[in-house]
Order: C-alpha cells, then sequence, then structure tokens
C-alpha cells in the first residue's frame, strides 16, 4: 500500500455463482467511488478457493491519508557539513499498513520546499515511524 491508498477485496461471482480454484481470470473491474477499477491482483480464499479481486483505490479516501507531525530541526549533521537534519513523525498509519511503504510514499512541506518522502525512514519500535530528512543550509558550514 502507499500514500492515501486503500485496498478492497470481495470475492469475484460470475452472475449469482462464485468464481472458483483461478486467478488468472482477475478482469473484472469494481466500480469503486464513480469510477471503474481494474483489480491489482486476485487470490483464492476460504475452503472452497473461491477468487477474490483486490482493487488499489487512490483516489477520495481521505481517512487513510498519512502525513508527517511538523518537523522538528535537529541540528547540523556535521560540523562544517553544509546540511541540516530534520525529524517528524508518520501520523495517521492504519492498522495493517505497511509503515515503511507509507513512509516512503507520504510528502511533506517545510521550509518552503515539499519533498515526496524522506531520505531516511525510522522505526523507533513504540514510539512511531519517523522520517528523516537533509537539507543543504548555509548556516552549516
Amino acid at each position: 500500500m502507499r500514500f492515501n491508498t486503500r485496498l478492497y477485496s470481495a470475492p469475484l461471482l460470475r452472475g449469482d455463482e462464485p468464481v472458483v480454484g483461478t486467478t488468472t481470470k482477475c478482469g473484472f473491474e469494481a466500480w469503486v467511488h464513480g469510477r471503474n477499477v481494474k483489480p491489482v491482483r486476485c487470490e483464492l480464499q476460504g475452503a472452497k478457493n473461491e477468487t477474490w479481486g483486490i482493487w488499489a483505490v487512490d483516489y477520495d479516501e481521505p481517512s487513510c491519508a498519512t502525513w508527517w507531525s511538523p518537523p522538528k530541526d535537529t541540528g547540523c549533521t556535521a560540523d562544517g557539513s553544509g546540511y541540516r537534519r530534520y525529524e517528524a513523525k508518520l501520523e495517521n498509519v492504519e492498522w495493517g499498513a505497511s509503515w515503511e511503504d507509507m513512509c516512503k510514499s507520504t510528502p511533506v512541506t517545510f521550509n518552503k520546499r515539499t519533498f515526496n518522502s524522506p531520505n531516511h525512514c525510522i522505526n523507533r519500535g513504540i514510539l512511531g515511524m519517523y522520517g528523516a530528512w537533509t537539507v543543504e543550509d548555509t548556516e552549516c558550514h
């Protein structure tokens, strides 16, 4: 999964009967938020090996958008480096989502610059996932 994306899943049906035992016939589109969406994959599930479609929806899903807490200036990376480091905590990660994937795909804007992702993701266990940005700074020379 990635930033601002929700996965939906449902059994595939042919008429009223479930599609069984195959993942090769996975072209069934689903109508989600007013658009037809092709599945990203199919899986066999349950005792009857029913075929389920998995759809990734990356529009009209504001509740699954992650964001960064306000980035904190942690100082120059080293004396004379020319770089300053900022860190922020990743917020609103849904249960079951990959913290690493969300970290790598959540943008942030600070100091009048937009970054598509952090330079590094730091998993601090129960404290959460943090992003770190290394930014050029003339005050660090």
